[in-house]
């Protein structure tokens, strides 16, 4: 909180449920990273395709900038979700057979 010049309180992020706007900000920039990493792009070709400064999208990724409501669309539209991870069950883990290259036995 910060006590501005009329004398009340002004809280700098507003509290929406349990975490305040730049928890989330910072949330989203990095699911946004994780999912540019995923798809082997560069800050330079995801700022070019949507349109901004690549310092300002380095600056959503961290959290430091909020993204405006039409970044937060190109951004969503251009980067890819990110791939699922594959299903492992027991038996497929029992059907490895991991051989070593210096013997070319089975372990």
């Amino acid at each position: 909180m910060l006590q501005n010049n009329f004398d009340c309180y002004v809280m700098l992020y507003p509290v929406v449920g349990e975490r305040s706007l730049m928890e989330n900000v910072i949330t989203l920039g990095l699911l946004w990273k994780l999912r540019r990493v995923a798809a082997d792009l560069r800050q330079q070709d995801v700022a070019n395709a949507i349109g901004i400064s690549m310092t300002r999208y380095s600056g959503i990724e961290r959290g430091d900038h909020v993204p405006t409501d039409l970044e937060t669309r190109l951004l969503e539209q251009f980067l890819p979700s990110l791939p699922s991870a594959p299903a492992t069950t027991a038996e497929s883990s029992d059907s490895v057979h991991w051989v070593d290259p210096a013997e070319g036995s089975q372990l």
